[in-house]
């Protein structure tokens, strides 16, 4: 009887050994979650470029609120992990690329009882360009130029703030503006996508694949590229980066495995 109950204790504080273990490994992932929110928030850059976005709202002249709108956080890599999260924006409930945070995706600004997020800044670039070009299919070109997408991390295209500002992939001022990057991509079989450029006198472009560490710098106007060892059923956003003339252009395709 007492070699039994010696037994069942035994069992018993095995048990509670795997429970506490469980518990322990589920409260240190979630200190780790939160370690790593506060490290990308207390970067000195990234507290530099927002004391720098909100100096742009708070100033009275006519050029700050074009300069807040298209002024973008040049380190890419907050946390240091190597890769390109999806991080919370300050100021929306919508999420951002690591290596696309614009100064309305962390300064809250507020001019004459309105909030500047990215919608609002988009009208803000077109008028403002639009006062320079005075032609519709150039002021486009340069809105797009200044926001040419929304970076390289995988977004939900409900919930794409470039896409539901329109910023792109259309041109974000109207007129009849038509890109000179030719982009399609198709899947190629259950693990690949070949997708296929025209992009004109190129000085610098790449292809981009969200989700992954794939990036290719392009040197050819005119080529393909088949991307490999992609995960079977899941969706890739694959990103087109395109300089001409001086100029930067985006084009996007979504492929389905």
């Amino acid at each position: 009887m007492k070699a039994q109950m010696s037994l069942e204790m035994i069992i018993g504080l095995l048990i509670l050994l795997v429970v506490a273990a469980v518990v322990i490994s589920l409260f240190m992932d979630r200190i780790k979650q939160i370690t790593q929110i506060n490290d990308w928030q207390s970067d000195m850059e990234y507290k530099k470029f927002k004391a720098t976005c909100e100096s742009y709202c708070k100033d009275t002249s006519e050029g700050s609120l074009p300069k807040f709108c298209s002024e973008k956080l040049k380190k890419k890599d907050l946390d240091g992990d190597g890769k390109v999260d999806t991080l919370k924006s300050d100021t929306s409930v919508l999420s951002m690329c690591e290596d696309a945070i614009y100064c309305f995706h962390v300064a809250s600004c507020e001019k004459d009882g309105d909030v500047i997020g990215a919608k609002e800044c988009k009208g803000i670039l077109c008028r403002a360009w639009s006062e320079v070009y005075g032609d519709v299919s150039k002021t486009s070109a340069k809105v797009m130029e200044l926001v040419p997408g929304y970076g390289t991390c995988e977004l939900p295209e409900d919930e794409n703030w470039w896409k539901i500002a329109k910023f792109g992939p259309n041109p974000p001022c109207g007129g009849s503006f038509q890109s000179p990057v030719s982009f399609n991509c198709e899947k190629t079989d259950s693990t690949s996508v070949t997708c296929v450029w025209s992009c004109p006198a190129v000085n610098q472009a790449s292809l981009l694949v969200s989700g992954t560490s794939y990036a290719v710098a392009i040197s050819a106007t005119t080529g393909s590229e088949t991307i490999p060892n992609l995960t079977p059923g899941q969706s890739y956003t694959i990103t087109m980066l395109c300089d001409v003339a001086n100029s930067a252009y985006s084009a996007v395709k979504v492929v389905q495995l």
